[in-house]
């Protein structure tokens, strides 16, 4: 399991990675004026978030609830606090919002890592090989959810 962890910790960074990359061409079609600091921090928020996921699923399979509740509540209500405690002590803006966000989600990351680390053994690769032809064809499906959920308030912000 931590094998997995480590190769689904990989592909989230790589796929994060990509979404930021490519925010300057996909941005402008979202209707965004420019991939500025707060989609930035949006795009890496959310590889984050996503790598916090999978840790926290390695915790929920091990049976490791201390460090789950810890990172969860990291994750949820401390991220919202201190973005919002951010925006209102430091600076007024959705940006301290975020740092703050960030910061918590970082935090909480490092909770699940600390608590279960990845492992990275090559005999694993067959294994990883086999959740990927498990869990590749569930992709588009998602990627259509999203757009289905997401197409109504698309439209609406293009006609505002």
């Amino acid at each position: 399991m931590r094998s997995v962890l480590g190769m689904s910790l990989v592909l989230v960074a790589v796929a994060s990675l990509a979404v930021f990359l490519s925010g300057p061409l996909w941005a402008p079609a979202l209707g965004f004026p420019r991939f500025g600091s707060t989609e930035k921090l949006t795009v890496i928020w959310g590889g984050l978030f996503a790598m916090t996921w999978v840790g926290l699923a390695a915790l929920r399979y091990f049976d490791r609830l201390g460090p789950f509740l810890a990172a969860s509540l990291l994750q949820s209500i401390l991220s919202l606090s201190v973005g919002l405690a951010l925006a209102e002590f430091w600076k007024h803006s959705l940006d301290s919002v975020l740092y703050g966000c960030l910061g918590a989600q970082a935090a909480a990351f490092i909770v699940t890592m600390a608590a279960e680390p990845p492992a990275w053994r090559r005999q694993d690769i067959p294994h990883f090989r086999q959740t990927l032809r498990f869990s590749l064809p569930l992709v588009p499906n998602q990627l259509a959810t999203f757009v289905i959920s997401a197409a109504d308030r698309l439209i609406v912000q293009h006609y505002l």
